[in-house]
């Protein structure tokens, strides 16, 4: 496992936006599978919470054996995560938000609410990149930023990071 300094120096991490709470089970098939992609061809999966979107992205990239990080605020309470190799710890939101958008190259949007709203704003600011994957709801089916594109399936998302 690389520590936390290694894990800053890649540049090559991919950030996954999404729900936090419960989602469908169509958004969970397409985060494992996102995440097995991203580790397949050397991304660092990473994201800002450990539970539902997330947790199927990480359980993807780990199906590859692929390195996960996560950035989480202060005041949530770690779980145990067999398939999150890193956490980072920040004082609020907005600074997880900042630093997601800082350290990642691109995102990945599958569904999501108002936090990933503010976090797609955090990565536009900066001109990276986000792809959304259309079918998996939330603010993905509302009206997005005219630099945020849309993708309508796993394989096109990933063709449209490079």
């Amino acid at each position: 496992m690389k520590n936390i300094t290694e894990h800053r120096r890649i540049a090559n991490h991919i950030a996954i936006l999404g729900f936090a709470e419960p989602c469908p089970s169509f958004n969970e098939e397409m985060a494992f599978m996102v995440g097995a992609s991203l580790a397949r061809a050397g991304y660092i999966v990473t994201a800002g919470n450990l539970a539902s979107t997330f947790h199927k992205a990480f359980m993807g990239a780990k199906s590859e054996e692929g390195p996960t990080l996560a950035v989480l605020e202060e005041q949530m309470q770690l779980k145990q995560s067999n398939y999150c190799d890193v956490v980072m710890s920040v004082s609020d939101t907005n600074q997880k938000h900042r630093m997601l958008a800082e350290m990642c190259s691109a995102a990945i949007m599958i569904g999501g609410g108002p936090g990933t709203k503010h976090v797609e704003t955090a990565f536009l600011k900066l001109n990276k990149p986000i792809v959304a994957l259309n079918g998996t709801g939330g603010i993905v089916r509302q009206e997005l930023d005219k630099k945020t594109i849309r993708a309508h399936s796993v394989k096109e998302t990933l063709k449209l990071l490079h």
